[in-house]
Order: structure tokens, then sequence, then C-alpha cells
């Protein structure tokens, strides 16, 4: 990379690591030799600050400053499909569920959002605006509901 890295994600396997950086680009290494693997993941454009691995370990989701949530393959690092515009801002943190049918996203939307996507449908489920500041425990969450 040529800006900092802003988030780290190692694959299911820990064979893998993935890193996110201010350079706009994801890049994969090998976590026992640190040897990168594969060429730059490409096609944010701005900053990016999450990534994360799907639990079968060939799915990378990213997500940055640009809104977008994109998908790729791994280890070949080719885009998978369009990218996901869930946020209106940008995107700072990604989970998969367990089964790896959802992808939940963080967001910088006006006070903080939440949303979790249906990856075999490509939908948005849930939805969520995290409290105004400053926070008032058991007061300010809003449950999720439908988009």
């Amino acid at each position: 990379h040529t800006e900092p890295v802003v988030s780290v994600a190692f694959s299911p396997d820990g064979s893998l690591l993935a890193t996110a950086s201010e350079d706009r680009t994801i890049r994969l290494w090998n976590a026992s030799t640190a040897a990168p693997v594969g060429e730059p993941l490409e096609g944010h454009t701005d900053f990016v600050w999450a990534v994360a691995f799907h639990p079968g370990g060939n799915i990378l989701a990213s997500g940055g400053r640009d809104g977008a949530i994109r998908l790729w393959e791994v280890p070949t690092g080719r885009p998978l499909g369009q990218p996901l515009f869930t946020h209106s801002d940008a995107v700072v943190a990604l989970a998969f569920s367990p089964d790896g049918d959802r992808l939940a996203s963080a967001s910088r939307d006006s006070h903080g959002a939440g949303a979790v996507r249906d990856l075999g449908r490509r939908r948005s489920l849930q939805s969520s605006r995290a409290p105004p500041r400053p926070h008032r425990p058991g007061r300010d969450w809003q449950t999720w509901g439908s988009c």
C-alpha cells in the first residue's frame, strides 16, 4: 500500500490476511510469509475502511468512504457483480453472519447507521440508526426495522 492501512481481517482458515487502505485498494497477503497474493484489488473511488471474509473463505467484502460495498472472489481478486450501495456515507465496518447468508454494515450516515443485506437476493433486510449523541443508556437505540 502507498497510504495507511486502516482495516485488517484474517481468512477463516487463517491462511490469508486482507488489508484495506486509504490508497483506495485492498491487498491479500500470505499470513505465514507476509508475501502479497495477487495484485491489489481496485474499484473503490475513495478510502477503503473495512474488510471482512465470508465464513467459506471464498468471498471478501470491502467498504469505504465512497459508500460502496464490494464483493470480491478470493483468491483471484475478481469483483463479484456490481457494488452494493446501502449507505449514503462511508462504510466503516462489515461482518458476515456465521452462515454467510447475510452481510451487516455500519456507516457514517447521519448519526451512524447499520444495515443487513441478504446476499442471495442482494437486497437490504434491516436498517437501524445509532443513537443521537450523547448516548443515554437504555433509551436511545431504535429497533431494527424493514427498509
